[in-house]
């Protein structure tokens, strides 16, 4: 199910399940809001992992419509970044 990036306001990002309009999670960075507010909800993660061109990872829809695929590997990096290891 892909996923789309609201800004809310300066600094606060929602994580909005397409489908159901459903807010599965929020983050206050800038950059990285997408892949910290996906991370941040591990049993929405665990439940959205693909496969693509061969790596595992998550797909999620930017606000412009882009589908951006995030690997597995990045993902654990960003988590063993803040000391929370998956």
């Amino acid at each position: 199910m892909p996923v789309v990036v609201k800004k809310v306001k300066e600094g606060l990002y929602y994580l909005i399940e397409s489908s159901t309009g459903k807010k599965i999670a929020e983050s206050r960075g800038g950059r990285n809001a997408r892949i910290s507010a996906a991370i941040r909800n591990k049993h929405w993660l665990e439940s959205h992992l693909v496969t693509f061109q061969g790596r595992k990872g998550i797909w999620i829809t930017l606000k412009s419509g882009k589908r951006v695929f995030i690997p597995l590997e990045k993902v654990k990096q960003y988590f063993r970044k803040r000391g929370w290891p998956i």
